[in-house]
C-alpha cells in the first residue's frame, strides 16, 4: 500500500494549548501506521483529547479488509510515558 506512514518517533516534546481553532482535535492523532511511537511527551490544556488513536478507514475513507492487514498496516506501535494533564478542562 502507497504512502503507509512507518518507523515515526514522536518522543520529549511539550504539546501544549491545541485546538485553538478546531475544538475537537487531539493533541496526537495516529490513524493507521507502522512503528510509531509516542513517548515521553508532556501534553496540556487540549480541549478535546491528548492522544487518539484509531483505524486507517478514518483517514483516507479505505474499508478494513484482509488487503489492509496483508499489507501489514498496523503493529508495533508504542505509546508510552506521556504526562497528559489539564485536558477537556480548557473552556473554549
Amino acid at each position: 500500500v502507497a504512502d503507509m506512514v512507518e518507523n515515526i518517533n514522536v518522543k520529549n516534546n511539550v504539546i501544549t494549548n491545541t485546538g485553538v481553532n478546531y475544538h475537537s482535535a487531539a493533541a496526537v492523532q495516529l490513524y493507521g501506521g507502522k512503528n510509531i511511537n509516542i513517548e515521553n511527551n508532556d501534553i496540556s490544556h487540549c480541549p478535546y483529547s491528548a492522544i487518539s488513536v484509531g483505524p486507517l478507514v478514518w483517514s483516507n475513507n479505505l474499508a478494513e479488509s484482509d488487503e489492509t492487514h496483508e499489507a501489514g498496516m498496523y503493529g508495533y506501535n508504542r505509546i508510552c510515558n506521556n504526562k497528559m494533564h489539564e485536558i477537556r478542562k480548557d473552556k473554549v
